[in-house]
């Protein structure tokens, strides 16, 4: 199986941190951006997981639903951010079911 990345779509503030621990992470600045960027991003076969800054949750909630029901090689879920803490991430549980160990 080949390598899957974890990618990050985020405000400026949220996405810098992951680049600087080598996670690729595109820093966005509005709604529409972080979609363009998001239907891009799941055509990739080289992506498993996709975080998305919840502070976009409304212009990409509708694909995000889409993945999960067509797309079993593909997590794309919601990442808190200061502006919208929302409930933490459960990474493990993502990647095993990117991995297809769960679901």
């Amino acid at each position: 199986m080949a390598e899957k990345k974890i990618v990050v779509i985020a405000d400026e503030y949220t996405a810098i941190p992951f680049k600087m621990i080598g996670v690729e992470a595109y820093p966005v600045s509005s709604g529409e951006e972080a979609r363009r960027l998001l239907e891009k991003l799941i055509q990739r076969e080289d992506v498993g997981v996709v975080l998305v800054a919840s502070d976009y949750r409304d212009a990409v909630e509708d694909i995000i639903e889409k993945v999960a029901r067509e797309r079993g090689d593909l997590v794309v879920t919601l990442l808190p951010t200061l502006k919208n803490p929302g409930k933490p991430v459960d990474m493990r549980r993502l990647l095993l079911q990117a991995l297809g160990f769960g679901g």
